[in-house]
C-alpha cells in the first residue's frame, strides 16, 4: 500500500494536469492576451515595465528559456493540481485518486480555471495564492520545511502581480481573524505574515535596482489618477486650479481622455 499510494497519486496528476491545459491542448498553442507580450519581453528585452513587476517575466524566462511557452503553462497546471489535490486530502482525507480526477473533471467543464491556467499570464496565481493560504492554515500535516516552502511560494506569487499583495493582506485582516474567533483555532501568524513582508521587500528592492526608486509599486498613483481623471474630481480640480497651478497636466486639459483605460494604454 505504501509503494502503490505515490504510484496512485502520479497516476491522477498525469491526468488532472491535461484536463487543467485543454484550452491550449486544443489551440494547440498556450493561450495568450494583450499584456502576454510585456511579460514575455521584460527580461528578453532587457526592458523594466513601470507597470508591473518583472517577478513572472522571470518566471517565464527560467521555465522557457525564452524559446518556449509551453513549460511555464504546464508548470502552472502543475501547481493548481497539486493544491487542489492538497486542499482535497486537507477537507476530505478519506477521498481517493478517482475523486481527485472527477474534481478536476468537474473544475476543467464547468469553471475557467483551465483557461487562466492555459494562459501565458499570472491571474492565476491569486486563487493559487488563496488556497495556499488555506492550507498553511489548516493542513496539519505540513512539515517545516514543507511550511516555509509555502511561505517563499506565497511570497513569490505575490510578487507576479501587485493586486496580490493587498488581496492577501485583506484575507488576513478579515477572514482569518474570524475564522480563529469561530473555531479557537490557533493562527501561524508568524509564518502568515512573513510571506507578506518577503513579498515587499522582494518588490522594493527590485524597483530600487531598477528603477532607482525604493518602492513596491513606483508607478501606482497612475493608476489612481486614471480613474479621478474618469469619474471626475481630478478633472474638476484640474478645472479649479490650473489657472494657478504649473502641474503638467494643466498643458493638457482638453486632450486628456474621459477613459481610464484609454489614459492609461493609449495617451
Amino acid at each position: 500500500d505504501a509503494v502503490t499510494r505515490p504510484v496512485i497519486r502520479w497516476y491522477s496528476l498525469g491526468i488532472t494536469v491535461p484536463l487543467l491545459l485543454w484550452p491550449a491542448l486544443y489551440n494547440g498553442f498556450p493561450l495568450i492576451f494583450s499584456d502576454t507580450g510585456t511579460y514575455i519581453s521584460q527580461l528578453l528585452e532587457g526592458h523594466f515595465g513601470w507597470d508591473r513587476p518583472p517577478f513572472y517575466s522571470l518566471f517565464l524566462l527560467v521555465l522557457g528559456w525564452g524559446s518556449s511557452l509551453w513549460p511555464p503553462v504546464i508548470a502552472q497546471a502543475v501547481c493548481a493540481a497539486w493544491l487542489i489535490v492538497r486542499v482535497r486530502r486537507t477537507i476530505i482525507p478519506n477521498a481517493g485518486a478517482i475523486f481527485d480526477i472527477a474534481l478536476a473533471s468537474i473544475l476543467a467543464g464547468v469553471t475557467s480555471l483551465p483557461w487562466t491556467t492555459a494562459e501565458i499570464m499570472p491571474d492565476l496565481f491569486t486563487s493559487l495564492m488563496v488556497l495556499g493560504l488555506f492550507l498553511l492554515v489548516f493542513d496539519k500535516t505540513l512539515q517545516k520545511s514543507q511550511s516555509f516552502a509555502l511561505v517563499l511560494a506565497l511570497a513569490t506569487v505575490m510578487t507576479f502581480h501587485l493586486t496580490n499583495l493587498p488581496i492577501y493582506c485583506g484575507l488576513c485582516l478579515t477572514a482569518l481573524p474570524a475564522v480563529c474567533w469561530l473555531s479557537r483555532k490557533e493562527m501561524p501568524w508568524r509564518l502568515i505574515i512573513a510571506a507578506p513582508a518577503i513579498a515587499v521587500i522582494a518588490l522594493i528592492l527590485v524597483n530600487l535596482i531598477g528603477l532607482g526608486k525604493a518602492s513596491m509599486s513606483p508607478y501606482g498613483a497612475t493608476f489612481y489618477l486614471a480613474r479621478l481623471l474618469a469619474d471626475g474630481p481630478a478633472r474638476d480640480t484640474l478645472a479649479q486650479d490650473c489657472p494657478h497651478e504649473s502641474w503638467a497636466l494643466c498643458a493638457y486639459q482638453g486632450e486628456i481622455a474621459h477613459s481610464a483605460d484609454t489614459f492609461l494604454w493609449k495617451t
